[in-house]
């Protein structure tokens, strides 16, 4: 079952939501949706990560050990993670 929610949202917010809707060719309602969602998973999330940060028996790792876990990790997996050519088609984050 849907339900409405009403709200009020300066001017400027809806100039921004309209263009957005009308470049993705979405009603308002349909980018306000996916919105909500997107805000309740990262919410989520965020929970989840300082219910981690609060947990004494979860261990904060120096970024050099967590980086050395990580390698580990890949190299551990051998050709698994290599795409065509043997590249590596794993998404690693930049350090920095």
């Amino acid at each position: 079952m849907n339900n409405v929610v009403a709200t009020r949202f300066p001017e400027s917010i809806i100039a921004e939501l309209d263009e957005v809707a009308r470049e993705r060719r979405r009603t308002r309602a349909e980018i306000i949706r996916e919105a909500v969602e997107i805000y309740l998973k990262e919410w989520a999330d965020y929970t989840i990560a300082l219910e981690r940060l609060r947990d004494p028996h979860d261990p904060i790792l120096p970024a050099d050990e967590l980086w050395a876990e990580v390698e580990e990790g890949a190299a551990g997996q051998g050709a698994a993670g290599q795409g065509a050519a043997g590249h590596n088609d794993s998404a690693e984050p930049a350090r920095g």
